[in-house]
């Protein structure tokens, strides 16, 4: 359920009396809290310049892409590991120092269990994974939509 203050037509900044989000965030996709992680900071989180994609034959599952800036090869095998952190190991595997030799490191913008407002529903991030796609790194996240009685 959405804040009964949404209205596609709002386009100013202001605190919903109902959710305490903005009510810009009702308006444009964003990740608005955590459900397993309540204390953690940053939200809003705008996704604007993300791609969603509903899925037609499964209207209440979205497909979330984050563009990763990050210079890592195809080649790169990505691994995702403490909750949003993603290291781009040399592939084949190379060992310096003790450790395997990696490109780069970075932390995608979603994780687990975050929240997201789209299209003035509410969904929930449930699986991820990032893939070399059309010549870049794309973190892509599943979420499902949140039942109402979660609200």
């Amino acid at each position: 359920m959405v804040c009964s203050n949404y209205s596609p037509d709002i386009q100013a900044q202001g605190d919903c009396r109902n959710c305490g989000q903005t009510y810009l965030s009702h308006f444009e996709p964003s990740a608005v809290s955590n459900a397993f992680f309540p204390y953690r900071k940053g939200y809003p989180i705008d996704l604007s310049d993300c791609d969603i994609l509903r899925e037609a034959e499964s209207p209440w599952l979205i497909t979330i892409k984050e563009r990763l800036d990050v210079d890592a090869p195809a080649s790169a095998k990505a691994h995702c590991c403490y909750i949003g952190h993603v290291i781009f190991y040399e592939h084949p595997i190379r060992v310096v120092d003790g450790n395997h030799a990696a490109y780069a490191r970075l932390d995608t913008r979603l994780i687990l269990e975050d929240v997201i407002h789209f299209e003035g529903e509410v969904f929930v991030c449930y699986a991820g994974n990032v893939v070399h796609e059309d010549g870049r790194w794309v973190s892509v996240t599943k979420a499902r939509r949140r039942s109402p009685s979660h609200d």
